[in-house]
């Protein structure tokens, strides 16, 4: 089984980062109102995160446009660009998991050494269904906590 990333996925994750600007924007409004900073110097503050951002999320995009994930009987192999990575299903130990009104929209496979972070993949539910199927520890958890 191929899966791919959706037609969308660049828009969505473009608008994650955006919501993370927004969250220092609004930490550096309460830094200006509560006299920590002048505006200026949170406006410059604001100004170098970004642009030192800049490449990573160039860097995301470009891999949200080649990445592909590629499942055999009993091998994941995730191509980029460049790049091929190949994963043994039965070396995964743990699936960590968020749901959000009963859709699966990011997840984690992790073994010992490493882990893959999938999102924003035409058909999740049967991606997750996969690989949930080949690892024993599942775990949830909840909307607050990082991936």
């Amino acid at each position: 089984m191929v899966f791919k990333h959706s037609r969308y996925a660049f828009i969505l994750y473009l608008f994650k980062r955006l919501e993370m600007a927004v969250g220092l924007g609004l930490i550096l409004m309460v830094a200006v109102s509560e006299q920590w900073l002048t505006s200026i110097t949170a406006s410059i503050i604001f100004a170098l995160i970004v642009i030192a951002r800049l490449p990573s999320v160039i860097k995301g995009v470009d891999k949200i446009n080649h990445r592909e994930i590629k499942i055999t009987h009993n091998q994941l192999v995730e191509t980029l660009k460049d790049s091929e990575a190949h994963y043994k299903l039965d070396e995964f130990k743990v699936l960590l998991y968020k749901k959000r009104r009963g859709a699966i929209p990011v997840f984690v496979v992790m073994n010992e050494s490493s882990g893959i972070k999938l999102e924003y993949f035409d058909d999740m539910p049967k991606l997750f269904e996969v690989l949930s199927q080949q690892v024993s520890l599942r775990k949830e958890l909840p909307w607050w906590q990082r991936i």
